[in-house]
């Protein structure tokens, strides 16, 4: 998609043509009208005002007065371009060097994104305004603006919140817009990526997706309690827009596969009332596992330091866990006595809960085993390696038959009753079994 000068025709903008162009322009529609006085009035303004505009006393000329203009003399709006230097709108007096067309190109792709994101442009005004906490985000937009759209200046303010936002002149907020950004409130409106951007080149892509989830993601590393870890990227909408929504995301997770990143589904995060009372609801996905977060990285990246850091992180704890998980496999391996988790933690230096994570999960796995009748649980290299201690073969005979007094506990173990009572009064002190008392005459053991 190009945007050409006949797009720009409207509103308040005023133009700035080269010195050379311009006095032709005015010289061939004076010839053509025969009279200043009666090109003044075809141009509905005094033939001071004209003479003002031809000499560049005027810099900037209303677009009504060059649309005339150029027709009066025979002149398209093709030929035009090519010799106007600058555009200004509105009040702000701010002036965006321009080259006419614009085209697409991976700058306006990232700015798209970013007015799908954080960014908004005003419904009355047509500013373009983006806001954010890191600067290093403005300044790639302000880089953005200036590469895709033309130099201008932006108006910088810090806000009492800790945000900083850019303001744009109206120019850049109306090539926004013809480009695919909604003007006003996007909750209320229907949009999707454009398709420029979805046939377009792997960068342009890659920018869009960057520009998007810098605002609208959030990374997730991996701690001991929440073992989720990821780019999680959620948007709220209008209820009756969910679809839109949808569809949207449904995009976004479609360039994403055509980068070699796999996201999961997208699912429901929460409906809620705004503050009319109208029906919001927010959807979410997210992309996970090592190999999709390393072709984030390295195909789209990040242009916040935060979330760089922070993907960073994510990814090396896969590294993390596949060398711990191998290190206790291990340890497990090489012991010639089963051995308790506190054990493991202590030998490997790895986290308590950590070992215990690892160690669940190669049981789970079927490649180390455990007595689950003993307290604390020990661990095992192979089915059939661990013998029970007499402790733990009482234990769970007292279990499977209880309750039993000493003489039918000593049949059952093979234990001679002697050696009994001081292992019966051990496990009761640990509180792994109860003395019953039955006629007063002998004990029994559950």
């Amino acid at each position: 998609m190009e945007v050409r000068l006949k797009d720009i025709m409207c509103r308040s903008f005023r133009f700035l043509i080269s010195d050379e162009f311009r006095i032709e322009l005015f010289r061939k529609a004076i010839e053509k009208e025969g009279m200043l006085k009666i090109l003044a009035k075809k141009l509905a303004c005094s033939p001071d005002s004209i003479r003002t505009m031809r000499t560049g006393k005027t810099r900037f000329i209303k677009w009504q007065i060059v649309k005339k203009l150029i027709e009066i003399a025979g002149i398209s709006e093709t030929e035009l371009e090519p010799h106007v230097l600058a555009v200004k709108g509105g009040m702000s007096g701010k002036e965006t060097e321009v080259k006419f067309p614009i085209k697409e190109s991976p700058e306006l792709a990232l700015l798209v994104a970013k007015g799908l994101g954080d960014g908004s442009i005003e419904k009355a005004k047509l500013r373009f305004s983006y806001w954010n906490n890191e600067q290093d985000l403005i300044d790639e937009v302000c880089r953005a603006v200036s590469k895709a759209v033309g130099e201008t200046r932006a108006t910088i303010t810090e806000l009492k919140d800790g945000r900083i936002q850019a303001k744009f002149c109206p120019f850049v907020g109306l090539i926004l817009y013809l480009n695919g950004v909604p003007m006003g409130n996007k909750t209320f409106q229907e949009f999707d990526v454009p398709d420029w951007i979805k046939n377009g080149s792997q960068e342009m892509k890659a920018l869009f997706l960057r520009g998007l989830f810098d605002d609208e993601a959030c990374v997730k590393k991996k701690t001991i309690k929440d073992r989720g870890r990821g780019i999680f990227i959620a948007q709220g909408k209008w209820s009756e827009l969910r679809d839109s929504l949808e569809e949207f995301f449904k995009s976004v997770k479609m360039m994403l596969l055509e980068l070699n990143i796999e996201s999961t589904n997208v699912i429901k995060q929460e409906i809620f009332m705004d503050e009319r009372e109208r029906e919001k609801v927010v959807l979410r996905f997210g992309i996970s596992r090592k190999k999709n977060l390393e072709n984030y990285l390295n195909n789209i990246g990040f242009t916040s330091l935060k979330k760089t850091s922070k993907l960073k992180e994510a990814i090396k704890s896969f590294v993390d866990i596949q060398r711990n998980r191998k290190v206790v496999f291990g340890l497990i391996q090489s012991i010639s006595r089963p051995i308790p988790t506190t054990k493991v933690s202590k030998l490997t230096g790895i986290n308590l809960d950590l070992a215990s994570y690892y160690l669940n999960g190669l049981y789970k796995e079927g490649k180390i085993f455990k007595n689950k009748e003993t307290n604390p649980v020990l661990w095992f290299k192979s089915d059939g390696y661990f013998t029970p201690s007499k402790k733990e073969r009482v234990l769970q005979t007292i279990k499977k038959f209880g309750p039993l007094m000493i003489k039918d506990i000593s049949l059952l173990t093979g234990i001679k009753e002697g050696y009994l009572y001081s292992i019966v009064e051990d496990l009761e002190k640990n509180n792994m079994i109860n003395k019953i008392n039955k006629d007063n005459k002998s004990n029994l053991w559950s």
